[in-house]
């Protein structure tokens, strides 16, 4: 009976720890490379990310390395109205490229369609089209904290929900 306890108790851990799912929101090395597995929460970390078609990911993308590229080329993605999920976020890595993208589809008091953190250097963020996200005390689009040195150009930010 004991042993049986344990196991049941290791199950309920790992659901409740995101131990059984794919991808978890933010950076951890169990998490699925973005350019080898097209995952709902997957990490752009040592491949760049090219999007070749649309997708689906209710937790968005992480970028979790320096010296990374996304470019959407003009696909799309797209959440799920998740509390707190952003579409892109740069985990606070310099010289990041988010590019082409269209974001959409993501809510809650958390949720921006591409989140960059902290003092950050050397990012192009260009050419993206953040639309359609419902997001609380009217934060909408693209958000940076201590950014240096940073091109923030030709994107569209269209308005809530």
């Amino acid at each position: 009976m004991l042993k049986n306890s344990k196991l049941l108790l290791f199950f309920t851990l790992a659901l409740l720890t995101g131990f059984a799912h794919a991808a978890s929101p933010g950076c951890f090395l169990s998490d699925p490379e973005c350019a080898l597995s097209p995952v709902d929460g997957c990490d752009v970390r040592t491949n760049d990310f090219y999007l070749t078609s649309s997708y689906s990911f209710p937790n968005g993308i992480d970028v979790c390395a320096p010296s990374r590229t996304v470019d959407c080329q003009g696909n799309s993605i797209t959440g799920s109205n998740l509390n707190f999920a952003s579409g892109i976020t740069n985990h606070g890595y310099d010289y990041v490229s988010i590019l082409n993208c269209h974001i959409n589809g993501f809510a809650g008091s958390g949720a921006i369609g591409i989140k960059l953190f902290s003092d950050t250097y050397g990012m192009p963020i260009s050419d993206n089209v953040v639309s359609k996200n419902v997001l609380a005390n009217n934060v909408n689009g693209i958000v940076g904290f201590a950014l240096r040195n940073s091109q923030i150009k030709d994107n569209y930010v269209e308005g809530l929900g």
